[in-house]
């Protein structure tokens, strides 16, 4: 049975496998999206959490993040699929689809698919400025009328 997203019974298994192979004394620390509820229902598994954002009163944006490709070799764990993606746009009915980079092809409903991604970063230098709120606001509300919304 796949015990994928269910973070208690990962934990179970991460502390099973290193307890086997001899590493009982190895400290399990999460971290990431936990709340008040999640430390209490971890708690006897676990050896430390980091709780930071969830206890803030700020609104938090949480995300994660996969490896899939390392210096151009595809590469991805179970359930994940590997190789750089990029977000498509179809030029006839402006559905958003994410594909493989370089090979953005049809739409199902018929119509051209074009990258939307676009590099600010590369290699850790900033290679494109963000854009004006002015350039933001344009570029929204031409595609709200070229898709039929209302401006």
């Amino acid at each position: 049975s796949s015990r994928r997203g269910n973070f208690r019974e990962i934990l179970k298994e991460v502390r099973w496998e290193l307890d086997v192979r001899g590493y009982g004394h190895v400290k399990i620390v999460v971290s990431g999206g936990l709340s008040e509820e999640h430390v209490r229902d971890l708690r006897d598994l676990v050896d430390g959490f980091g709780v930071g954002t969830s206890i803030s009163n700020a609104p938090v944006f949480d995300f994660s993040l996969d490896i899939v490709e390392v210096s151009g070799r595809l590469l991805a764990k179970r359930g994940k699929k590997s190789g750089a993606k990029c977000v498509a746009l179809c030029s006839s009915c402006g559905e958003r689809r994410v594909v493989l980079e370089g090979s953005v092809g049809k739409c199902p409903c018929g119509g051209s698919l074009e990258s939307r991604s676009v590099d600010y970063l590369r290699e850790g230098k900033v290679v494109r400025a963000p854009e004006s709120i002015e350039e933001l606001r344009k570029r929204v509300r031409e595609e709200i009328k070229r898709f039929g919304g209302v401006e």
